[in-house]
């Protein structure tokens, strides 16, 4: 059985981990470094705005880059309680991903990326990131705006982006 991910920051390094191996992404140059180490990752300091002492040295925010993955957004996500920017970008297979349940967990995040991933579906308990400031969901598959992306479920929210996402399927040129 895999080990337990606890709210600190060992489980902070535990869950990054378990992220990049679900997602295919390279950390073979980390092997051995602590977090401090870590150049695709900020950890929370003294002077960040935000900052609280049970903060000190956890994960801020992450960026998953140029990964491969067929399950979409990994499970072990959910357990990074201090991130507050998370970016996944590049994923080398498109499928038809929805962003799932376990990123609607993260309720403390200001500012989400998903770039090329492939997404085609918001599922409705997004709707719990109530915080984001910066939603950037660029290149991936929307046929059509989510229902969920309102400002009443978002009222946070000072930037959109959902360019260059392109239909996958078209079946009547008049849409």
């Amino acid at each position: 059985a895999a080990e337990e991910i606890e709210d600190s920051r060992r489980g902070d390094s535990l869950a990054i981990v378990g992220c990049a191996r679900s997602l295919g992404f390279d950390m073979s140059q980390f092997q051995g470094e602590s977090m401090d180490h870590w150049t695709f990752l900020s950890l929370w300091e003294k002077g960040d705005k935000g900052y609280t002492e049970d903060k000190q040295g956890r994960v801020r925010a992450v960026k998953f880059s140029f990964f491969e993955t067929k399950d979409g957004i990994p499970y072990e996500v959910q357990f990074l309680r201090k991130v507050e920017d998370l970016t996944f970008f590049s994923n080398a297979d498109w499928y038809e991903f929805s962003t799932g349940e376990y990123i609607a967990k993260m309720t403390q995040l200001k500012r989400l990326e998903i770039t090329a991933l492939g997404l085609t579906k918001i599922d409705d308990d997004f709707a719990n990131l109530k915080n984001l400031e910066d939603l950037e969901l660029v290149a991936n598959n929307f046929n059509d705006l989510p229902d969920v992306l309102t400002p009443e479920n978002f009222p946070k929210l000072k930037k959109l982006d959902l360019s260059s996402n392109r239909r996958t399927t078209i079946l009547d040129m008049s849409t």
